[in-house]
């Protein structure tokens, strides 16, 4: 074989290992693509956490820029954008009761076709974003029912309900005593909200042991019970209340207008069947059916990064309110008493699926007029909880 042809030779297979190369090269390198993302979060300090979560994003997925607006700021409406084949490609921070009428007007992608990892999240947050057997949203974080205490009037925390009734005069708790914010106190004494087949129910006993456990502690001086939660906010705020029971995403007014060092947080008493369960709202992130595949392919990428361990604990050590919907977030006290708070009640909270939403409300309204009669009416523990399920059960 001459020189020549060996050299000719050598040259044709290393033209043909930079084409493979080349080819192969093309195929491997992701198309960019710009996600458009709407939020709705309302408050300033919330955005910039999301768009630092999102540049840390973009950071590790050069090939995707996402460009995010504030929903609320716009004030654009998605429903009416989506009907004409518009809007952002992803919603992120909506909140879960709007997920119905989106999706009964064919305006969110259904997601059950996706490959996603679904494994992380908590089984009740995930559980309450199908709709009809169609998974429409994933979990993002949530809201639920926390105490607060007041350093500087006290430095102790009653860990469960019969040490809450101990609470001296001198360190007056306010519970608010409605359907919804008092939920916690029926789960502590042993209901299950939620049936096998995720259906909400409620046990008639767990609420007589409940209001019967309300009566007596309406009768201590340290104890204050009120319907109205502002009422009682105000009190804590002044310094006339050294506990607060109230929603997690009242921590940054009680920061803001109490020396922050003062403002403690802890996890509901437990009762005598276990720890406190408090109803959640739910937080969710969506997609617009009329984004194309490869937009939703990319949202569900920044999904799965802002659900992660790592970002949702950074949101929730961001001390706005947030409870994490991802399992395996844990937080020490030391790191924030705050944030390990929210982390552990978050772990119990209830969210109600959506599937029950039409049904919940109902009770909620009769669970309302029920705490009424209980502790302000003539009826007893008995007959106000008799009184529920019988209005309730009209609405399964």
């Amino acid at each position: 074989m001459s020189n020549y042809f060996q050299l000719w030779v050598i040259v044709f297979i290393a033209s043909l290992l930079t084409a493979c190369g080349s080819a192969s090269t093309e195929q491997n390198t992701p198309v960019p693509e710009t996600l458009f993302v709407s939020h709705y979060w309302t408050s300033e300090h919330e955005e910039q956490m999301l768009q630092e979560a999102i540049d840390a994003f973009m950071r590790i997925n050069p090939d995707v820029t996402v460009v995010m607006e504030s929903s609320r700021r716009t004030g654009r409406d998605f429903a009416e954008q989506a009907n004409a084949g518009l809007g952002a490609d992803m919603l992120v921070g909506l909140p879960l009761e709007e997920v119905i009428p989106l999706a009964e007007a064919g305006l969110l992608q259904e997601l059950s076709g996706y490959d996603i990892d679904t494994t992380e999240f908590r089984s009740q947050y995930l559980n309450a974003v199908r709709y009809q057997d169609r998974l429409y949203a994933l979990p993002f974080m949530g809201k639920t029912s926390i105490m607060y205490y007041h350093k500087a009037l006290t430095s102790t925390v009653p860990a469960d309900l019969d040490e809450l009734l101990e609470t001296p005069d001198e360190a007056p708790v306010g519970i608010p005593v409605n359907f919804v914010a008092a939920f916690w106190g029926t789960q502590a004494f042993g209901t299950n909200l939620l049936g096998e087949e995720e259906n909400v129910q409620l046990d008639l006993q767990s609420y007589v042991d409940w209001f019967e456990w309300l009566k007596e502690a309406r009768n201590q001086p340290g104890i204050i019970l009120d319907d109205e939660v502002f009422f009682l906010r105000e009190k804590f705020i002044s310094g006339e209340l050294a506990y607060l029971i109230d929603s997690t995403d009242s921590l940054p007014q009680l920061k803001e207008v109490i020396d922050e060092t003062d403002v403690g947080v802890s996890p509901l008493p437990s009762g005598a069947a276990g720890p406190a369960s408090p109803l959640a709202s739910l937080d969710v992130i969506a997609f617009n059916r009329a984004a194309a595949p490869a937009k939703i392919q990319a949202g569900l990428r920044l999904a799965e990064f802002l659900t992660n361990a790592s970002q949702q604990q950074k949101l929730v050590l961001e001390e706005t309110g947030h409870i994490p919907v991802n399992r395996t977030v844990t937080i020490r006290p030391r790191l924030s008493e705050a944030g390990s708070a929210m982390a552990k009640q978050g772990a119990t909270s209830i969210a109600i699926p959506l599937d029950y939403v039409d049904a919940f409300n109902q009770i909620r309204r009769v669970g309302d007029e029920a705490y009424l009669q209980a502790l302000e009416g003539d009826s007893d523990s008995i007959e106000a909880a008799i009184y529920l399920f019988h209005e309730a059960g009209q609405s399964y």
